[in-house]
């Protein structure tokens, strides 16, 4: 089919949540494409249109068909006919047949110019009239099947959407008069849907190397034969790769793709996600949900989806009336000094990772200085009042007791960070701190849309959930550590996720006196972390170069936000929980080493 050009959007995919995937058969099924046995041939010339007004296609539809685009046909497509009279649909192909022109319109005549035969699945067919044929455009694809893997990503390339444009029609024969063949007009509809694709959330310079397109409800189509009317096999995801020219062509971040789906019930809907690996060679990921009923074939479907790092963690939490969205960073700001005086800025490699009382926060000397390598993780807040400290010193890496003052942690009420430590992770993404009002709304203003409790039972079931005070892995050998558990926005947990499942807070909240601490293994926490939850591990603070509530009696948590005491200028504002208890918007001398937990906001 014609090449498609200047393909605008139309119809948008909601957003959603994913499921997991289903493996696939290798079953080879390939097709005869022509019988050994002799034959009659005909002459062929069967009138035919491609595409109805709500078609996708290869040109961008004008007038009624605005917002559209319009099938036609190209001289290169590859027709076959079976006969699939009386309910046949195992027949083998005719020969070969074609356009005669393109366009919108046109005759399908022998691609060869002699005469054509048609088989059914016993062998050769000696027409009489009132049969009905099946053709079948496979495109200039070359393939046995409607093959909608190994795919390019582009419109036009080699292994574009004009190499997945997929139709087929059925005729019924009404006279033979001298070998000639006449039917009734063959109208093509398109066998899939296609789509554009646009990914957001990608570092600046990072284009999409490949994509893995996954349906949750195993309704993803790789090989379909209308011939059969099998489709062999439905399967859950299926990979597209792009190279350099494609990217290029495309634009940024933008993916063109050919999808059939098997139909869903009416009320149903597909969880769809993206698996995207990028040109660094990272990982991102989004889901999307389908339309209502699925998705129809022979329609343009467009959607911009925004992308998380996988390293990072996918769970969403609303900060702000506004509904703006954040997701966490994957562990604790961390700072390691090395051998060769350098610093290098990183997450903790686990959630639950942090230093405590050892070597690396209790070796920091004066403003920025180490006594031996190690790796800090309690910071100081240094106001922007402060005119002298730079490098780490401005990040709160200093022994400093000084209360207050331009010289020291700032001495003005309405100080901001002098530097926010988001500021200092250079891996593309804007990270911050959340101010102490955003802090407030995760724990206690969200409308989390989570609940926390047994599936589909409302009793005793914590609606809104928003935070639990743990232990996590408990089965490691060292009784687990200790701290906080914050729910994503709209996720679904049930009991049985826990080993114990302590107080759960939110709109309707779930207490127990004699349980106040929500407990599980290694592997409920890797479950957990998957749907998004954040784990803060009660880290404890520095004061100087040591470092207390750390260990695994009565530990405590103590997180930063970016916001000072409004009236007291050697203080600042931050998150402090522990066994039994969570304090929000207390406040400490700017001085004492706090954690930091940094977030980057998201669609």
């Amino acid at each position: 089919m014609k090449k498609v050009t200047n393909i605008l959007g139309a119809l948008a995919i909601a957003a959603a949540l994913t499921a997991g995937f289903t493996a696939c058969t290798n079953e080879d099924t390939l097709l005869e494409e022509q019988q050994t046995v002799q034959a009659p041939t005909y002459s062929v010339s069967i009138p035919a249109n491609i595409g109805g007004a709500e078609t996708r296609a290869v040109e961008l539809g004008t007038g009624d068909k605005a917002g559209y685009l319009v099938s036609t046909f190209e001289v290169e497509d590859k027709i076959f006919a079976t006969v699939i009279s009386n309910g046949d649909t195992q027949g083998a192909y005719s020969s070969q047949l074609k356009p005669d022109a393109a366009g919108k319109t046109a005759n399908i005549v022998s691609a060869t110019g002699s005469g054509v035969s048609f088989y059914n699945e016993n062998g050769a067919v000696t027409l009489a009239g009132n049969e009905t044929l099946l053709l079948v455009n496979r495109c200039r694809s070359g393939k046995s099947s409607f093959d909608y893997t190994d795919q390019d990503g582009t419109i036009s390339g080699d292994n574009g959407l004009t190499r997945r444009d997929y139709s087929c029609a059925t005729v019924t024969v009404q006279s033979l008069t001298g070998g000639v063949l006449t039917t009734t007009k063959a109208d093509f509809q398109n066998a899939q849907s296609m789509y554009k694709f646009t990914f957001t959330g990608l570092p600046t310079g990072v284009g999409v190397k490949s994509v893995k397109i996954s349906s949750g409800s195993n309704k993803l189509v790789r090989e379909y034969w209308p011939e059969k009317s099998l489709i062999l096999p439905t399967c859950a995801s299926v990979t597209i790769t792009l190279g350099d020219a494609a990217r290029t062509a495309n634009g940024a971040g933008v993916v063109y793709a050919a999808l059939r789906f098997q139909e869903l019930s009416a009320n149903a809907t597909d969880n769809i996600t993206f698996t995207v690996t990028g040109t660094d060679d990272k990982t991102y990921t989004a889901t999307k949900t389908s339309p209502v009923g699925g998705f129809n074939n022979g329609k343009y479907y467009t959607s911009t989806i925004a992308l998380l790092p996988q390293e990072l963690l996918g769970g969403r939490f609303t900060i702000n009336d506004s509904g703006t969205k954040v997701c966490f960073a994957p562990g604790n700001l961390q700072a390691t000094y090395s051998t060769n005086h350098s610093w290098t800025w990183h997450f903790a490699e686990h959630q639950w990772d942090f230093i405590g009382n050892a070597a690396g926060n209790t070796c920091i000397n004066g403003n920025g200085t180490m006594s031996a390598s190690g790796t800090v993780d309690l910071f100081g807040w240094v106001g922007s009042s402060n005119t002298t400290w730079t490098g780490v010193a401005q990040y709160g890496i200093t022994n400093s007791m000084e209360t207050d003052g331009t010289t020291s942690y700032g001495n003005s009420t309405s100080d901001a960070l002098k530097s926010d430590w988001g500021n200092i992770i250079s891996d593309g993404y804007t990270w911050r701190t959340l101010t102490m009002a955003e802090w407030k709304y995760v724990f206690e203003r969200r409308t989390s849309g989570t609940t926390v409790g047994q599936i589909g039972v409302t009793q005793n079931c914590a609606t809104n959930a928003r935070y639990t005070l743990a232990k996590i892995n408990t089965d490691n050998g060292s009784n687990g550590v200790k701290g906080i558990i914050l729910f994503p926005d709209n996720v679904e947990i049930a009991t049985s996720e826990f080993s114990n499942r302590g107080n759960i807070y939110g709109s309707k909240s779930t207490q127990n006196k004699n349980n106040t601490t929500t407990e599980c293994t290694t592997a409920q926490w890797a479950a957990l972390a998957a749907k998004g939850c954040v784990f803060l591990p009660c880290a404890g603070y520095r004061s100087g170069s040591t470092v207390y509530k750390v260990g695994t009696t009565n530990p405590a948590g103590y997180y930063w936000s970016s916001s000072p005491h409004t009236s007291v200028v050697s203080e600042a504002l931050y998150v402090v929980f522990g066994t039994g208890a969570l304090n929000l918007e207390s406040e400490t001398f700017r001085r004492t080493g706090c954690s930091v937990r940094l977030v980057r906001e998201v669609e």
